[in-house]
């Protein structure tokens, strides 16, 4: 009896302990609502006000804002390029992916080489502008799950 008491114990333990250091991946209306540390308030800050940006479209970088940039908006088809801006910035805290339809999926381009530790990033955001389940964003993280950031997602339809 105290053999499976002990292993309880231990399952208990390693479930929490697992439970605290999986990557969280969370649809960004849920995080914005349950937001309350510091860091949780920082990035819904960060997504919405007004950022020293980078931009990236198309490979094409611009930066706007008289500060370091502390924001990267950038279309699929520049996730190429991120490793090169982060590499460059290292005051960035958010990247916000936009995908405007699906074919632009071929060249989401996420790795974890491209999200280097010991940088300020701490989210990632993917916005789609047409449906996607939450099973096809988390396919999208992939490749970055066991980074150290925040990875949120939405769907936002333009009207």
């Amino acid at each position: 009896m105290k053999t499976i008491k002990k292993l309880t114990t231990i399952l208990l333990i390693s479930m929490s302990v697992s439970q605290a250091y999986s990557q969280q991946i969370s649809e960004y209306g849920t995080y914005v609502k349950s937001a309350s540390s510091a860091d949780n308030q920082r990035i819904i800050d960060l997504s919405t006000s007004i950022q020293p940006t980078v931009y990236l479209e198309r490979g094409a970088e611009k930066v706007k804002g008289t500060q370091n940039p502390t924001f990267v908006l950038c279309d699929a088809s520049s996730t190429s390029s991120l490793s090169k801006v982060l590499s460059k910035y290292s005051t960035i805290e958010l990247i916000e992916i936009r995908i405007k339809e699906p074919s632009e999926l071929n060249s989401l381009n996420l790795n974890a080489e491209q999200i280097k530790t010991g940088s300020s990033l701490k989210a990632i955001i993917i916005r789609a502008e047409y449906p996607v389940s939450e099973s096809e964003f988390r396919s999208m993280f992939k490749a970055i799950q066991n980074a150290k950031i925040t990875l949120l997602y939405e769907v936002s339809i333009p009207h």
